[in-house]
């Protein structure tokens, strides 16, 4: 995992994550602070490729490719600072379906069942 982008992780999110081993190197977790929702986990496809799996829902790809390095950790960031404050919003699941949206977007009426980083949600936020 780089060092830059964990040391990111660590001033924006201080003693909220943990860097689990795995075969090929590492990866972070951010503890469930609901079961309902499930781990936020960070994986390193690649330098520079990142890939954010939130919950137990849906992931995104974020990578170089398209951005500069340091845009990749400001959009991680980002994605991280909105899924805790509970604006982002998922549905469905990894088995197919799922997805997430921005508060801002959210439209209740298109699917039964929404998570929030603290749990199931209501129909209004």
């Amino acid at each position: 995992m780089d060092k830059a982008f964990i040391d990111k992780l660590n001033e924006k999110f201080p003693g909220q994550f943990e860097l689990v081993p795995a075969e090929e190197g590492q990866f972070v977790k951010f503890p469930a602070k609901s079961p309902d929702f499930g781990d936020v986990l960070i994986y390193e496809e690649e330098p520079g490729a990142y890939i954010v799996v939130l919950g137990e829902f849906t992931h995104s790809h974020c990578d170089v490719y398209l951005y500069d390095p340091q845009e990749v950790l400001d959009d991680i960031v980002w994605l991280l600072e909105e899924t805790f404050a509970d604006r982002i919003i998922c549905h469905g699941s990894h088995l197919g379906g799922g997805g997430y949206v921005h508060k801002e977007h959210w439209n209740p009426a298109e699917f039964d069942d929404y998570f929030v980083w603290s749990g199931k949600c209501k129909k209004k936020l």
